[in-house]
């Protein structure tokens, strides 16, 4: 009946009002993303992907703590024992699994789950905060991920529009997106993201194979209409010994050096094959600390007024007062 529509449409207004009122209201697409590009399959762009991910929803978790504690609410103890699925989107982040093989990230952070991009697609005028926050699998510590079909073939009914959409819908609601396109095999679609988000990092190795593939890449880009200025470069398996210097590739390819990453292939793959992730194992080891400098990175660049000073006061206020006081 007329009435019981009404009624219902009421009913999702309200949860929609509440939806928006627990991820801070924002729902402009504003929010912090960074897409990773491979230069090729191998170059360890998925392993980077879940570390800075996890490390990043580390940070966000702290800080959800540290601000209820701040508000009068709970408990430290009680804020940082909080399961990950109880957070705000807002305090969350969405790990775009678009790499290949298809469900790497899954299977590095030892989740799984239905809902995948394509019913991400499918489903795109229910894409809402309490969809997301209950239908994509997640982490303990709240890191949500969404990936590609095991069956390809589901996505070939899902059209661009609708997937840079899906892409839009994340960075609306979760408070970091972070999405692995290595090895994507729509330039389009991949052109698309780098267009929409925040920061773009393409991930290569110092080999002859990965610098050509590079070269390729950034050709390919730019005919996609992607200004080289909105990339970065990560140069992963770092040594000085292997020739050209990180800088030096940077300035051949005319990119700005977001950072390097130590060759710790050892050590991330005995953690992997145990169900691990390095910095869960190793909090000081090499490569997480050169993670965590990328985490830096992704918080320091705010679309806020403020910027780096905005970035402090959301996810540590209290380190924040301390400066302004100071």
């Amino acid at each position: 009946t007329r009435k019981e529509s009404s009624a219902a449409s009421d009913v999702y207004k309200r949860q929609r009002l509440l939806d928006a009122q627990a991820d801070g209201g924002r729902t402009d697409g504003s929010r912090r993303s960074v897409l990773l590009l491979g230069a090729r399959p191998g170059v360890g762009a998925s392993t980077l992907a879940v570390h800075l991910a996890h490390m990043a929803q580390d940070r966000l978790k702290q800080a959800h703590g540290a601000r209820a504690m701040a508000n009068g609410g709970k408990g430290a103890k009680v804020a940082a024992a909080e399961s990950g699925a109880s957070l705000p989107l807002s305090s969350r982040v969405a790990l775009m699994d678009l790499g290949w093989p298809v469900g790497d990230c899954q299977l590095y952070l030892n989740i799984g789950g239905e809902f995948d991009f394509s019913e991400a697609a499918r489903n795109l005028r229910r894409l809402d905060s309490t969809l997301l926050g209950s239908a994509m699998p997640h982490t303990p510590n709240g890191l949500s991920v969404l990936s590609l079909p095991r069956d390809l073939s589901q996505m070939r009914d899902v059209s661009q529009s609708d997937s840079l959409l899906v892409f839009e819908r994340m960075r609306q609601h979760f408070g970091v997106v972070i999405a692995d396109s290595g090895g994507f095999t729509n330039p389009e679609f991949v052109a698309g993201l780098a267009r929409a988000s925040e920061q773009n990092w393409i991930v290569t190795d110092q080999s002859v194979g990965a610098l050509v593939s590079l070269a390729g890449l950034l050709q390919e880009l730019e005919q996609l209409h992607v200004d080289r200025r909105t990339l970065g470069l990560i140069v992963n398996r770092y040594d000085e010994r292997y020739g050209m210097t990180a800088q030096q590739i940077a300035e051949r390819f005319q990119l700005e050096l977001v950072g390097t990453l130590p060759d710790r292939t050892l050590a991330l793959m005995v953690c992997t094959n145990q169900g691990h992730l390095l910095h869960e194992d190793a909090e000081r080891d090499i490569y997480v600390r050169a993670v965590q400098g990328l985490v830096e990175k992704l918080g320091a660049e705010d679309s806020t007024p403020g910027g780096r000073a905005s970035w402090l006061a959301t996810w540590l206020p209290g380190v924040h007062r301390r400066m302004v006081v100071g």
